[in-house]
């Protein structure tokens, strides 16, 4: 039984994930300071990041604060939420 090349697997399976992501995007996130509606919604690469299925970052119009929207297992959520936290100061934070 042919399952196609290594080339088509790889293809295959970024198309998968692609869709996966593009199925867990917010279409919208809401400020975590202000409460805003932040409409444009950027994906994170998220390589590296054990636990993390997806992250998502949009920047107020309105406070000029970064919001962030994680996806994944409790744990490594928490732990990267507190690491975006202690990296921005205090001017982003993680939801």
């Amino acid at each position: 039984m042919r399952h196609g090349s290594p080339g088509q697997t790889g293809r295959r399976r970024l198309r998968r994930s692609r869709k996966r992501l593009a199925e867990l995007r917010p279409d919208a996130l809401h400020c975590k300071h202000c409460n805003t509606t932040i409409p444009e919604v950027h994906t994170m690469d998220t390589t590296g990041m054990e636990g993390i299925e997806a992250a998502f970052a949009g920047v107020c119009g309105h406070c000029m604060r970064t919001t962030w929207s994680l996806k994944g297992n409790p744990e490594a959520v928490a732990m990267t939420k507190v690491a975006i936290e202690d990296s921005t100061a205090g001017s982003g934070v993680a939801g």
